[in-house]
Parts: C-alpha cells; sequence; structure tokens
C-alpha cells in the first residue's frame, strides 16, 4: 500500500524522465440522462485525478495482487529447501524435507544417497560457516562437485527456480507485429525472416547497413549494354 499511496513521489521521479509533465485533458461528448448528469455532477476529477484513479491505482492494485500470489508460492518452494536455511530443524522435519525432494527431483538426483549425502554436507558447511545457498554452492564448486554432486544439483535447482519460471517471449508471437501493407501478399519466407529481424532486432541495429547497401547493389546491378 505504500507505493500506492506515494504517487507525489513516483511522479516527481517521473518528471526526471521527461519533457511532457502535464496531464492531457480529454472531452468525450456523450449525451446522459438528468439522473446521470447528478450523479457525474457529484464527483469531478482532473486530470491528474483521473490518471491517479484510472491508472496508478489499477497497476498498483494488480502489482500487489501479483507479488502476493507470487509470495505465497515461493513461501511453498522454500519449505522444501528449507534444510538449506533451518539448521535447527527436528529430523522428522529434514527427514520430510528429503523425501519431498527426492520425490520432485528424482529424474535429476540418485534418490537412494541423497540424504546420506546431505547429512555429510550439512556437518561440512556448519564446520565452515557457510548459511547461505549462494555460499553453499560457491563452496561446492570450488572442488567438491564429486563429493557432493546430489547437492550441488539440487542448489543449482533451487537457485534458478527464479529465472526458470520466468517464460520469455515465444518467437512466434512477434509475427503480429509486423506491420506491413503488403503482409497479406507475402510469401511464409519472407515473413518468416521479416519476423526474425524483429526478433533479433538487436543484431539488426548493429549492422553496417552503407556495406549492406553496397553488397546488396553489386549483386543487383542490371547493367544494359549500350
Amino acid at each position: 500500500m505504500t507505493v500506492k499511496n506515494n504517487f507525489e513521489d513516483i511522479e516527481e521521479g517521473a518528471n526526471l524522465l521527461t519533457e511532457n509533465r502535464s496531464y492531457r485533458e480529454v472531452r468525450i461528448k456523450k449525451r446522459i440522462s438528468p439522473v446521470e448528469e447528478e450523479l457525474i455532477n457529484g464527483a469531478q476529477f482532473n486530470a491528474k485525478e483521473k490518471f491517479v484513479l484510472n491508472v496508478h491505482n489499477v497497476i498498483c492494485n494488480v502489482l500487489i495482487s501479483e507479488l502476493s500470489r507470487r509470495s505465497d508460492i515461493y513461501g511453498e518452494i522454500l519449505k522444501d529447501f528449507g534444510l538449506f536455511f533451518n539448521f535447527t530443524m527436528s529430523d522428522v522435519q529434514f527427514n520430510d524435507c528429503v523425501e519431498k525432494l527426492c520425490i520432485k527431483y528424482k529424474n535429476d538426483i540418485d534418490v537412494e544417497n541423497f540424504k546420506d549425502e546431505l547429512i555429510q554436507f550439512i556437518a561440512f558447511i556448519k564446520e565452515e560457516n557457510v548459511t547461505d545457498p549462494v555460499g553453499m554452492y560457491k563452496l561446492i564448486i570450488g572442488g567438491l562437485q564429486s563429493t557432493f554432486p546430489n547437492v550441488e544439483t539440487i542448489l543449482k535447482i533451487f537457485l534458478t527456480i527464479p529465472i526458470s519460471n520466468a517464460s520469455g517471449e515465444r518467437s512466434f508471437s512477434t509475427l503480429k507485429r509486423v506491420k506491413n501493407y503488403l503482409r497479406n501478399s507475402l510469401s511464409q519466407c519472407r515473413l518468416s525472416h521479416l519476423s526474425m529481424m524483429f526478433i533479433e532486432n538487436d543484431i539488426v541495429n548493429s549492422l553496417d547497413y552503407e556495406n549492406l547497401i553496397d553488397k546488396f547493389a553489386k549483386a543487383k546491378a542490371r547493367k544494359v549494354p549500350i
């Protein structure tokens, strides 16, 4: 709610990034009944207030809702990997975490040896005074991969979950962004090439266009003998 209520601070920061610092008034001509007119006259908003109500507050509500939903999901994930954070859990809790990890990631780790390997690893990191998963992973890749291969795999999975669940834009969804009045008559090959150029626009923008134009002109030159 703090972000939602701090519009003035957000507006001040946004003004530093843009030259347009005014809110545009949009007048919509619409016939309204006397009842509607009475309701409208009771609550008149200026352009800034409309922006706060219809844009800022809506964005904040969606953001808060999505963050809350993701927070609950990540909370459930953290429970499964709690043995890497809570070194004082009971044997029952420890065994429960190990069992859940073995069930979920049975195709990624050696289930038979994982528990014993994990017990040795936790005893080792206590001696090394390492308490965070990133530090644990760095400790393993420092030369202990063969000693704790399954723990390394589990830590890799845990540390990459925030990245792996963020899906990238699918390539074919870019097709509808190719705006061209000849699109209906384009061949599939050319349309695919245009889409690829749009997707890989960072590479396209780094090309030397003058050189490409010269090469194209030489290749397509039509010399007619006089």
